[in-house]
């Protein structure tokens, strides 16, 4: 059975990650050439209003999706229940915040803001829509029918989004695409798990699911909240285009981490559920998964870091310089998130939904309120806010995943060691890389680097697969298999 289901869980994480690599470049394309016509201000709009969208979805959403994956089963009078609740608190929702938007757009001194963010919030029906069909899928570990559907429809997100741009539609270009995308997903989902809603449901049938979905919610609705709230107050404090230079640091950094290890987290939640009854199992399943993610998107992270300000300088970005120093920081940071993202699955699997709710809330009470000390300073000031309080809230969470674990804090560093070496053999090795073909190819400096690029990821996967022999060993089977 284990090694059915560990088959399962890396042909999963396969297929849902060679699908979206497609999907993710363009998207990674749409980007490079919007930051060409987009200025800081429409990109700072965007994100203001991306807040309160996103915000909004956690409170809609009630964490249905995540007590559906991890119940053992659903009755149809429960999917109905959760499917027209869902769909109620997102009107809701829409109403309060397309009221409030005016009054939004004066506190941030942008009247543009307003119809902005009242279309924006559009993505919550969608979103309500596919919470059935979408967690369906999941259940079943159908991974390879959400990887092309996610990745077609950032595939044509992306493409209109372009479009749009170079139509001179500015800010509205990635809203109007943010919309196409995540009513793609609701299409694609129906496709993919056919889901027709009845009218008749129990309120007591559905309760359990909404007991669990309470602090899903309410862990949801406060990492949202201190996750975006720099976002807030770098822009009261400097302004929409020092919002703009903010979101393209952070995008860069956290969202290509997040569609990275999301890819690995959103197969290990239904993997740990199944695993949740055989603690050994599932302390080899997490620990396993949190190495790679560690040494595969640290990798990425010391690129991003030491590359950064080469490729602007390069590609004619020059405007986009002063983000930077933020992009370098927020690396440093990248390395926690590799793998903190990861135990809150964990401890959904396990049934303990309110640890993630008390860390979501620590998270909410100190963050913000560091940012907004931060912001006093600089914009800097704001980035030190996550370089210093981020690791220390986290500790908390860490401690519940030794608990529910049974380990020491000893023993729970000690499956890092490989991963350690990785990024400490990795760092010199990349700066070398950089130095000396930055200084040789001045004539040549798309292909140098270009050239240095490419020598850098080998040289790290090089480390990869020198200090960590589970993934060279795994990567030895799988050849001799294919032999």
């Amino acid at each position: 059975m284990e090694e059915r289901l560990k088959s399962k869980f890396i042909k999963s994480v396969s297929y849902f990650f060679v699908s979206q690599t497609f999907g993710r470049i363009m998207n990674g394309l749409a980007l490079i050439l919007l930051l060409k016509k987009l200025s800081p201000r429409e990109i700072g709009l965007v994100s203001i209003a991306a807040v309160f969208v996103t915000v909004l979805g956690a409170v809609s959403e009630v964490g249905f999706e995540a007590a559906l994956i991890q119940a053992e089963t659903i009755s149809k009078n429960q999917k109905n229940g959760v499917f027209w609740i869902g769909l109620f608190l997102s009107g809701l929702a829409f109403l309060s915040v397309f009221s409030a938007a005016p009054f939004i757009a004066h506190f941030y001194r942008e009247p543009s803001l307003s119809p902005l963010l009242r279309v924006y919030l559009l993505v919550l029906f969608a979103n309500a829509l596919k919470i059935i069909p979408y967690s369906q899928m999941v259940r079943r570990l159908e991974f390879g029918k959400i990887s092309v559907i996610e990745s077609v429809s950032m595939v044509v997100s992306s493409v209109l989004m372009i479009f749009l741009a170079f139509k001179g539609m500015g800010a509205w270009s990635l809203v109007i695409a943010e919309i196409t995308r995540v009513t793609g997903l609701f299409i694609g989902s129906q496709a993919g798990s056919f889901f027709v809603p009845g009218i008749k449901f129990s309120v007591k049938e559905v309760a359990p699911l909404f007991r669990f979905g309470f602090f899903a919610t309410m862990s949801r609705i406060f990492y949202n909240l201190y996750i975006n709230a720099d976002y807030l107050i770098v822009g009261k404090f400097f302004g929409t285009a020092a919002v703009g230079i903010y979101t393209v640091a952070y995008r860069l950094v956290f969202d290509t981490l997040k569609a990275g290890t999301g890819v690995i987290n959103k197969v290990a939640y239904p993997t740990f559920a199944r695993l949740q009854k055989n603690l050994l199992r599932l302390k080899r399943a997490f620990f396993s998964i949190a190495r790679m993610n560690l040494a595969g998107f640290g990798l990425f992270l010391v690129i991003t870091a030491l590359y950064s300000d080469w490729v602007m300088l390069v590609l004619g970005y020059e405007k986009w310089l002063p983000a930077v120093p933020i992009i370098r920081l927020f690396c440093i940071i990248g390395l926690l998130r590799c793998v903190i993202p990861l135990i809150p699955q964990l401890l959904n699997a396990l049934g303990h939904s309110k640890l993630n709710f008390y860390y979501s809330a620590l998270c909410a009470a100190v963050l913000p309120a560091a940012f907004f000390a931060g912001a006093q300073i600089s914009i800097y000031g704001v980035v030190g806010a996550w370089l210093v309080f981020y690791p220390l809230v986290a500790l908390q969470l860490f401690f519940f995943a030794l608990k529910h674990l049974s380990l020491s804090w000893r023993e729970f560093a000690g499956e890092f060691i490989s991963s350690s070496k990785i990024l400490l053999m990795t760092i010199p090795a990349v700066f070398l890389c950089r130095i000396f073909f930055k200084h040789v190819g001045d004539g040549w400096k798309i292909l140098a680097l270009a050239v240095s690029l490419l020598l850098s990821i080998t040289v790290g996967m090089c480390c990869v697969f020198l200090f960590d022999k589970q993934i060279a060993k795994e990567f030895t089977r799988k050849i001799r298999k294919k032999g």
